[in-house]
C-alpha cells in the first residue's frame, strides 16, 4: 500500500483533521494563559487572609482545568480520527475487515484462552474482526487488572494489557497447550512439556494434558514462528490451543492503533496505524494458520 492510495481517500479529512487539532492546540493555550494567572492570584488572596489550607488545595486545582479540557477534546478527535480515517481506509482497501473503535474482545472470550486469572477490571477499544483467506480471526487492545487486597487496602494489579487475538486455528484440538515467555497462570493440573528447540526452550515455556498434542500442534516450523513473532511485536507472547481456537496475548506497553495528536496529522499517521493493522493480520500467514490440516476447511 502506498501513499497514493491513502491520499485518494482521506485527503480532504486528514485536512479537517489537521485543523482542528491546531485550533484545539490554540484553545488551550489561551486557557492556560487564563488559568494559571487566576491560580496565583487566588493563592496570594487565601496567604494575605489567612484561609484555611483546604482551600489552597481548590485555588492550585484550577491550574488542573484546562489539561481536562484538552483531554476531553483530544479524545473527541481522536474518534473523529477513527471514524472518519481508518475506518474509511480499511472499507476501501481491506473490505473483508470491520473496525469498530469503542468496542472489544468480550471478557467471556479473554477468560476462555485461560491464560491469565479472571480478571476483575477489564477494558479495551479497538475491535477488529474479519476473515484473512480461510481464517476468521478477532483482536482489540485490552487491559485486564486484578484485585489485590492488604489490609484495609484495595489496589489493582494489570496482569494484562496488549492486543489480544483469537483465531480459527487449522488442526483438530481434543486437549489444552498453553505457550508462555514469562507469566500467565500457574497451571497445577498441566505438565510442563519439553521440546526439541533449544532457543524455544530457553525463551518459551509450554503446558499441555496431552504431551503428544503438544507436539503434533507445535511443529519445528511452527516453533520457529512463535520465536520470530514474539521479536517482531516486541512482546511478552502468550498462546493457547483450545477446542478450535489459538488465542494469541502480546504484552506491551504501546497504545497500538492510535494517532499521536501532539504530531501533524498527515497521510503518513493513517498510513502507519493500517500498518499495525495489517501487521496483526499478517499473524495470521506468519503462524500459517491457513494451511488446512486434513479434513478442517
Amino acid at each position: 500500500m502506498d501513499n497514493s492510495e491513502i491520499e485518494a481517500i482521506v485527503m480532504e479529512e486528514v485536512s479537517v483533521v489537521e485543523t482542528t487539532r491546531n485550533e484545539n492546540k490554540r484553545k488551550t493555550k489561551i486557557l492556560y494563559s487564563v488559568f494559571i494567572p487566576l491560580t496565583i492570584i487566588a493563592v496570594l488572596l487565601l496567604y494575605i487572609f489567612s484561609v484555611p489550607s483546604g482551600w489552597y488545595l481548590i485555588a492550585v486545582g484550577l491550574i488542573a482545568i484546562p489539561g481536562i479540557i484538552n483531554s476531553g477534546m483530544k479524545v473527541e478527535l481522536t474518534s473523529r480520527f477513527k471514524n472518519g480515517l481508518i475506518i474509511p481506509v480499511l472499507a476501501r482497501l481491506r473490505p473483508d475487515i470491520s473496525y469498530q473503535p469503542g468496542s472489544f474482545i468480550a471478557q467471556e472470550t479473554f477468560n476462555e484462552s485461560n491464560l491469565f486469572d479472571k480478571p476483575n477490571k477489564y477494558k479495551g477499544e479497538d475491535l477488529f474482526n474479519g476473515k484473512h483467506h480461510k481464517t476468521t480471526f478477532s483482536f482489540s487492545e485490552i487491559h485486564a487488572q486484578k484485585k489485590k487486597k492488604s489490609g484495609k487496602n484495595t489496589t489493582y494489579v494489570t496482569i494484562f494489557k496488549g492486543v489480544f487475538m483469537v483465531a480459527d486455528f487449522n488442526k483438530h484440538i481434543k486437549n489444552e497447550t498453553y505457550v508462555f515467555t514469562s507469566g500467565g497462570k500457574w497451571f497445577s493440573r498441566f505438565k510442563r512439556v519439553k521440546l526439541e528447540n533449544p532457543e524455544f526452550e530457553d525463551n518459551f515455556k509450554v503446558y499441555s494434558d496431552n504431551a503428544l498434542e503438544a507436539r503434533y500442534i507445535l511443529t519445528p516450523s511452527l516453533m520457529e514462528k512463535i520465536i520470530e513473532l514474539e521479536k517482531t511485536f516486541n512482546a511478552k507472547l502468550f498462546m493457547s490451543f483450545i477446542g478450535s481456537n489459538v488465542y494469541i496475548a502480546l504484552q506491551n506497553s504501546n497504545n497500538f492503533f492510535e494517532p499521536n495528536l501532539d504530531q501533524e496529522v498527515n497521510q503518513e499517521m493513517v498510513q502507519d496505524i493500517v500498518g499495525e493493522i495489517d501487521a496483526c493480520v499478517e499473524i495470521i500467514d506468519e503462524l500459517d494458520l491457513n494451511t488446512r490440516i486434513w479434513t478442517k476447511q
